[in-house]
């Protein structure tokens, strides 16, 4: 059984290293397809934004809110999560930025991933022109919703796990018209990992 355990996680990892790389390769056809005419001139934008004037690296957080402490096996996990800028530069993400925000569920006692059944595979639609992302000031935050159906993972009552929940950008910067964009280049930014506990009832 710890074989088969062993063998499951690999390939869950396999499969979510597969679908990183094809929103990777996704994004970078369709930037090869877009028309010059969505391209952003000078003049559209506040001279800190301009592609190719140097800025400092991007620093994102990432929170999480509204989870309980204890779940049934059945129950969704509905949670708000908070993306903020913690630079001193404007940061810009795409506008539908918590497609890009994925959850899964640790032993807390052993930190290894839970096996599930669920791979997401949503793929945000590409961004036309600098109104598809969302621009944050330095101190600013954008919010969204996200769900984890706890049915999708073989837990056991009684247990105790962490949920990780983590932003990774499927944009790559060179799509990002000039913008200061947090690219798919750059690691996933992860949140503190909050502890749930499964219930009978």
């Amino acid at each position: 059984m710890q074989g088969l355990r062993t063998m499951r996680l690999k390939m869950q990892t396999s499969e979510h290293v597969v679908l990183r790389v094809l929103r990777i390769v996704f994004f970078l056809v369709v930037a090869s397809l877009c028309e010059r005419g969505h391209a952003v001139t000078v003049a559209d934008l506040d001279s800190s934004d301009v592609h190719g004037t140097p800025f400092p690296a991007p620093l994102l957080s990432l929170s999480v809110h509204g989870a309980k402490k204890a779940y049934r096996k059945n129950d969704i996990v509905e949670l708000r999560v908070f993306l903020k800028n913690e630079s001193a530069s404007n940061i810009y993400v795409p506008a539908g930025w918590t497609i890009s925000v994925s959850l899964f569920l640790q032993d807390h006692a052993t930190g290894e991933d839970v096996s599930t059944s669920f791979i997401s595979s949503l793929l945000p639609p590409p961004p036309r022109s600098r109104r598809d992302f969302l621009k944050l000031n330095p101190g600013g935050y954008v919010e969204g919703k996200v769900g984890l159906s706890l049915s999708d993972y073989e837990l056991k009552t009684g247990h105790k796990y962490d949920l990780v929940v983590q932003y990774w950008s499927a944009v790559p910067k060179e799509m990002g018209f000039g913008l200061n964009v947090y690219g798919s280049e750059r690691p996933a930014i992860v949140a503190p990992p909050v502890s749930i506990g499964i219930v009978s009832h």
